[in-house]
């Protein structure tokens, strides 16, 4: 096991926050961020466990594999291939357009793969325990060999305690072979449905940002992912009837992109959910022929 005593200072005074701005918009990976810290892979994924606990850890491993794949991050091929329109259900009560629907496996996954990980981590702590019990049994067993006609009655002792404790280290490291295994299977399930889960969500809105899936927007809104749609154009402009519908240019140009982004989701082969309560809006979605 490794020690931490053999971090470097830099690694010691590493920051959730550098971690966080590094692999999510520096598009880096843990391969190329240990050397920059003086320490293994291995290392620097435990230092950033300590760093952030076991929830974010599994959410940077996730875009540290995209990383790696994809080397950074990269823009969407657009499909030609046109998709089924979007079903909208409107909430009378709140006016909220196009509820969404978390399936109830994204949740139980996740509380699975934080059991997990509590699991592995007590049997890496056990298997630790019992790498340096056999250590000292092994010397202790050295010792009573060179005096096998003296002590062979210790020498049964011992051999047997080694062979009980040897049996113990390999049961717990066959039970850590499985559970990792079940784990990434867990995670790549959990990656599937997290990717088929869309949201397209408009300027302005105010209701609830879901949880897990993809949840993508055009202006800064907290639980969301920017998206750059300038290349993206519209079947038909914008008029300046419609330009004139909201408060102020800015506001009319986040509404354009909008209606450039559900345009990209449009034309891909993917399902996906609006989430807009301005009217306004869903008229010019209407309009362009966007949703029915």
């Amino acid at each position: 096991m490794e020690s931490r005593k053999l971090y470097t200072q830099e690694a010691r005074r590493l920051s959730a926050q550098t971690i966080f701005s590094s692999i999510i918009d520096g598009g880096k990976t843990f391969w190329e961020l240990a050397p920059e810290y003086g320490v293994t892979e291995d290392q620097l994924k435990k230092i950033i466990f300590e760093k952030v606990g076991p929830k974010e850890f599994r959410r940077l491993q996730k875009i540290n594999w995209r990383n790696q794949t994809s080397g950074g991050r990269g823009k969407k091929a657009v499909s030609k291939k046109k998709q089924k329109k979007p079903a909208i259900r409107v909430n009378t009560e709140e006016g909220n357009i196009a509820m969404f629907n978390i399936p109830s496996e994204i949740p139980a996954l996740d509380a699975q793969l934080t059991k997990i990980s509590t699991e592995i981590d007590r049997l890496n702590s056990e298997i630790q325990k019992k790498q340096e019990l056999l250590k000292s049994e092994s010397k202790e067993l050295e010792k009573v060999k060179k005096a096998f006609e003296e002590a062979k009655k210790q020498l049964a002792i011992v051999q047997k305690h080694y062979s009980a404790s040897e049996m113990e280290l390999f049961k717990l490291q066959s039970s850590l072979l499985r559970e990792e295994k079940y784990k990434g299977m867990l995670e790549e399930k959990f990656a599937e449905l997290q990717s088929k889960q869309i949201f397209l969500v408009a300027p302005n809105y105010r209701g609830e940002i879901p949880q897990y899936g993809t949840v993508v927007a055009v202006t800064a809104i907290p639980g969301t992912t920017l998206e750059d749609v300038s290349k993206v154009e519209l079947m038909q402009n914008v008029s300046a009837d419609e330009v004139f519908c909201f408060k102020n240019m800015e506001e009319a140009e986040a509404v354009c992109n909008y209606l450039r982004l559900v345009m990209k989701y449009f034309c891909e082969d993917k399902e996906y959910t609006l989430l807009v309560d301005d009217e306004n809006i869903i008229t010019l979605l209407k309009k362009h022929e966007l949703i029915e």
